[in-house]
């Protein structure tokens, strides 16, 4: 669409570059780019007042620009990512990474997937969704639940 000037509709999450970089007149996203969620729980993070984060996601492009976004996001609020840690796409063997986070300590451990399927969400998550979710502002929580993060905000204060 570049090169040919053919007019090009990106309804879904994608790469960054498809409208960074590679951006034309011609080229619009009607979603967000992968590293957006990501930033806006950065922000949020730091907010919170959490300074050392561990992050882990599949390796591959959108996890990563998802760490990306969220690393940018939490480190101009004043956060560290103290480790980023990565799973070859599609293993979903997290065990020994989920070990080496609880190990560590950190404030908080944030976990970027792009795919909702059952075999690709870690136990991790759920616990911090469940624990953590109780815990946010109702403007924080409505932040995420735009994102997609957070299904619902009715127990929020």
């Amino acid at each position: 669409a570049n090169e040919t000037g053919t007019l090009l509709v990106i309804p879904n999450a994608a790469a960054v570059a498809i409208t960074g970089p590679m951006c034309a007149p011609n080229i619009f996203r009607t979603s967000f780019s992968n590293w957006q969620p990501g930033y806006a729980m950065g922000v949020v993070a730091a907010e919170r007042g959490h300074k050392k984060v561990i992050t882990i996601t599949w390796k591959y492009a959108a996890g990563d620009e998802s760490v990306g976004g969220f690393k940018e996001g939490f480190e101009k609020g004043g956060g560290q990512v103290v480790k980023e840690l990565t799973l070859p796409f599609p293993n979903v063997e997290f065990q020994a990474l989920l070990t080496e986070i609880a190990a560590a300590k950190p404030d908080v451990t944030a976990e970027m997937r792009q795919h909702a399927d059952a075999q690709g969400q870690l136990a991790a998550s759920q616990a911090v969704e469940q624990g953590e979710q109780a815990k946010l502002t109702r403007e924080e929580c409505e932040k995420l639940r735009v994102l997609g993060y957070v299904e619902d905000c009715d127990s929020v204060n």
